[in-house]
């Protein structure tokens, strides 16, 4: 129970030092987690490398003790053997933080329970805080953990460490011991002060890319769609069309385009003002997103002129669709907050033909279909095949 409340107070002692990212925590760690990859493999490496290079202190320390320094050379192999594989073990496929964090938990403590036993080799009078203290400091600064098991696993450490010079190596005069402890304690103090900094900076850098990522993908939607009809924009809508109408050039596909303008959408305007004008605008255009597909393009060219894009559609469907949006705006009823009125609209259609180079050779052609539309009485679809 005590261990219990110990772990929840650390807990809400972290949350209050550490900027709380709540529901954007896991968020947080895999937009780092190729950073936390890497930083992990360097580690990693030197601690292996290291450890092999220690073999050369262990015969000066074991001079004349050949098996048990034969035995001191099968350990600190497998250990290199065993971080070895935890690296192999983070670079998987598709890595995710969860299992790099658990690797490394695993590796941090089995490494500090590591650089304890080996403590029990050396003489007694040997003292071990610089290399101690390192690794504290270096599981604070580079370790990719929680706040919460970074404590635990360097705490675990000194502590040991601690035990072994009060009452392992008992020849170690009072003043060694009582440097070690306050050596470790301070390391302790400045390890989690910069861990700390270094985590709260990374939060924070964290929050500020995402508060730019989300203001550009808000620029970048009020580009793409017209804030009143929620249809594309017409800069989008002209950017799309190009690259559908190159895909169907290149693959000899078939590709339709629908022109659509209300009719005497100006003098809806000036008897009934520009927000029944606005609501008309509105209506049609959930309208028309609700007969098309979802891979048609539709969007505002401007005023009341809208374009409809039908891919993989040839000239029979595309008047179908056309005919069809015609008679159910005409049939529509237009709800103000005054008053109901009802508009129609004039639709060209045309499709890719073999002579047409780019899209705008398509655009041209249904504005002109749309026209005559207009020019035969409104509300009418005007087809070229």
């Amino acid at each position: 129970m005590n261990n219990i409340g110990n772990t929840f107070m650390l807990n809400s002692l972290i949350k209050q030092v550490l900027l709380d990212l709540g529901d954007l925590e896991d968020e947080y760690q895999e937009f780092h987690l190729q950073s936390t990859l890497v930083i992990y493999k360097l580690a990693a490496v030197f601690v292996a490398v290291a450890n092999l290079a220690m073999l050369g202190i262990d015969s000066l320390f074991l001079n004349g003790q050949a098996e048990l320094l034969l035995w001191m050379s099968v350990i600190r192999a497998m250990y290199t053997a065993f971080t070895l594989l935890s690296l192999v073990a983070v670079q998987r496929p598709n890595p995710s933080y969860a299992r790099i964090e658990s690797v490394t938990f695993v590796w941090i403590m089995i490494t500090s329970i590591y650089f304890i036993l080996f403590n029990f080799i050396r003489p007694n009078n040997h003292f071990t805080t610089s290399i101690d203290t390192l690794l504290v400091f270096g599981i604070y600064v580079l370790a990719p953990l929680r706040m919460n098991r970074l404590v635990t696993l360097t705490a675990g450490f000194s502590i040991g460490s601690v035990v072994v010079a009060f009452w392992v190596k008992t020849n170690m005069s009072l003043i060694d011991q009582g440097v070690m402890l306050g050596t470790h304690i301070f390391v302790q103090l400045i390890g989690l002060t910069s861990a700390v900094q270094i985590q709260s900076y990374r939060r924070t850098a964290f929050l500020a890319y995402r508060q730019e990522r989300g203001a550009r993908e808000l620029a970048l939607g009020m580009l793409r769609v017209d804030a009143l009809t929620q249809s594309l924009s017409r800069q989008y809508f002209l950017e799309q069309a190009e690259r559908e109408f190159e895909r169907a050039k290149r693959y000899n596909h078939p590709l339709t385009i629908l022109m659509m303008d209300l009719d005497l959408f100006k003098e809806i305007n000036d008897k009934y003002g520009h927000k029944v004008g606005d609501a008309a605008l509105q209506q049609f255009s959930r309208l028309v997103m609700e007969q098309k597909r979802t891979t048609d393009l539709f969007g505002r060219l401007g005023g009341e002129e809208f374009a409809l894009m039908l891919p993989e559609t040839d000239m029979d469907g595309a008047e179908e669709t056309a005919r069809r949006i015609q008679e159910i705006w005409a049939g529509t009823d237009i709800q103000t907050p005054v008053l109901i009125i009802s508009s129609t609209v004039s639709i060209g259609v045309t499709a890719m033909l073999a002579h047409d180079t780019i899209f705008d050779d398509m655009l041209i052609r249904a504005d002109e279909i749309m026209y005559r539309a207009k020019h035969g009485g409104r509300n009418r679809v005007e087809i070229l095949r």
